[in-house]
């Protein structure tokens, strides 16, 4: 494993300066990806950029608006953060990436830019409304999470963008959530596949929701027809709750389009989709069985 040459910017403009000269350099976050794919021989080495001394990119910052999180803001910085009952299903996704030792090294942000089907943290921000904050050569923008994913290991960025931050409005960051999988082993695979349930219930009865998959189709994505389903539902009324959520289980597993790999076969992945959202609204809701 060799590498061609090494940069280490302190700041967001430096970082974009060196990537417009070197645009096919290998940008350095947590490493946990980065280094393992260059050992295997997943990537051919080249220059790299390390991030770690941008300290705009490591921030965690709350405002009246909502929380803006740094794209190499780690787990475990993430869950020891003060964030009380907001964001449970990040807090819940970011707690089951890996062990402790990767958690201190693996980032929010190169969790989302590996492009992973199955990443943790992609479904959880996707409920919760994210938006992310992307730094070219010319101008920063904003976009949908669900815009940055474009298929396995790939995104949308340029070659010469880098993710600056996710953004969390205060009104999603307090929606009920949850993150489910089913994985082989805990903290040790990935999920073979996952879900994340956000809903907003008001006097007692959902008055919006968001539901999100993973590892069911070439990019995370939301299930608009399953969070349909569980509006207006009374979250005390068992024998609707039950129905709705039946209904919306039902929706994502027909939205699905899973692969069979060495992990799991398609057919059991798309039964197992159908199982994670289940349980994701019922934790959400706090009724998980």
């Amino acid at each position: 494993m060799t590498t061609r040459e090494y940069f280490a910017p302190d700041s967001v403009d430096g970082a974009l300066r060196t990537l417009a000269e070197r645009p096919q350099a290998h940008l350095l976050a947590g490493g946990t990806d980065l280094l393992n794919d260059l050992r295997h021989g997943v990537i051919e080495p080249g220059d790299v950029v390390d991030l770690a001394g941008v300290a705009e990119l490591r921030e965690l910052d709350e405002g009246a608006d909502g929380l803006r999180i740094g794209a190499t803001l780690t787990m475990r910085e993430l869950l020891a953060a003060p964030l009380g009952t907001r964001l449970r299903a990040l807090r819940e996704a970011a707690d089951l990436l890996g062990g402790r030792q990767i958690q201190a090294a693996a980032t929010v942000g190169g969790n989302l830019c590996q492009g992973s089907p199955a990443a943790e943290v992609a479904t959880a921000l996707l409920v919760h409304g994210a938006v992310v904050e992307v730094a070219g050569p010319d101008v920063r923008r904003a976009m949908p999470l669900a815009e940055l994913f474009a298929g396995p290991r790939r995104t949308t960025l340029a070659p010469a963008e880098l993710l600056v931050a996710i953004r969390v409005s205060a009104a999603d960051a307090v929606w009920r959530s949850a993150y489910r999988r089913i994985d082989l082993r805990r903290s040790v695979d990935i999920a073979i596949v996952s879900a994340s349930a956000a809903l907003d219930v008001d006097g007692g009865v959902v008055r919006s929701a968001r539901v999100a998959v993973g590892a069911a189709r070439p990019v995370p994505f939301l299930v608009h027809e399953a969070a349909a389903a569980l509006l207006g539902v009374a979250v005390a009324d068992e024998a609707a709750l039950a129905a709705a959520v039946d209904r919306a289980a039902a929706v994502a597993r027909s939205a699905s389009a899973p692969i069979s790999d060495v992990r799991a076969g398609a057919e059991y992945r798309r039964a197992m989709v159908g199982v994670v959202v289940e349980r994701a609204v019922r934790a959400a809701v706090g009724e998980e069985r």
